[in-house]
């Protein structure tokens, strides 16, 4: 085969096992830093592995594969030096350091946690009960089983700290709202962060569509809110309940 054909093969092929390189796309040398892979050759019958630096091309054999790791698809990004290792090895320790300035910050916060105590909320009032049978929806199976997790989650004397997975339309906000529902009815406020005021305002919908019925305040806030001073205030004088917003 020449090298066009390899080119072209590229994309489709499997090279470790595990994983595609693509031709164009930069990926990290753990001994130089960034390159761009721009295929392969052939070279005594044997593939090699063609990388692009900012001072050159390298061709290395195909067993060495594994120093390589993907890094991005943009091509505005860097190039690094190959014949300047010494600079990568500076980026690479000062990396490492404040990665583990990070992890020893996560396990000191998680330490903190397990020793935190929590209020254990009522989570199975009559109210919530006629709120829950007033969802339009049947709950799937997995809706209801993590419901039925975070109810055990709310009533914990430990602080409940949760991720709730699921693709669109699955049921996840409905659960964020029942949750909401269960801390207004313990007499508590919440908060409701959302990355873009689009789904922001897609939120406050679904919520003031749900609780409004059940006398919930609930109230939106973002940087384009042309009343952000009396929402606000609603929210710290206890007017609102539930407060929904972006940056």
């Amino acid at each position: 085969k020449n090298n066009v054909a390899f080119k072209e093969e590229i994309n489709t092929r499997v090279l470790d096992g595990k994983s595609f390189l693509r031709v164009g796309s930069l990926y990290v040398h753990e001994d130089f830093g960034i390159c761009r892979f721009l295929g392969l050759d052939i070279y005594n019958n044997k593939e090699r592995i063609c990388l692009e630096f900012l001072d050159g091309v390298v061709r290395v054999g195909i067993q060495y594969i594994s120093k390589l790791s993907f890094y991005s698809e943009d091509q505005s990004a860097s190039l690094h030096y190959l014949n300047r290792p010494g600079k990568w090895k500076r980026q690479k320790k000062l990396a490492q350091n404040e990665a583990e300035k990070y992890i020893d910050h996560i396990i000191k916060t998680y330490s903190s946690r397990e020793d935190a105590l929590s209020f254990q909320w009522e989570v199975n009032g009559s109210i919530l009960v006629d709120f829950i049978r007033a969802f339009e929806h049947k709950d799937t199976p997995d809706q209801a089983r993590c419901w039925e997790e975070v109810k055990r989650d709310l009533s914990s004397t430990k602080p409940m700290n949760r991720l709730v997975c699921g693709d669109v339309g699955f049921g996840k906000t409905e659960i964020a709202i029942r949750a909401a529902f269960v801390a207004v009815l313990n007499s508590q406020q919440v908060l409701v962060l959302a990355p873009t005021t689009i789904l922001a305002n897609q939120l406050y919908q679904s919520f003031f569509k749900r609780l409004c019925g059940f006398g919930v305040r609930v109230n939106f806030l973002s940087s384009l809110s042309e009343n952000k001073a009396f929402v606000i205030s609603n929210y710290i004088d206890k007017q609102t309940d539930i407060l929904i917003g972006t940056s």
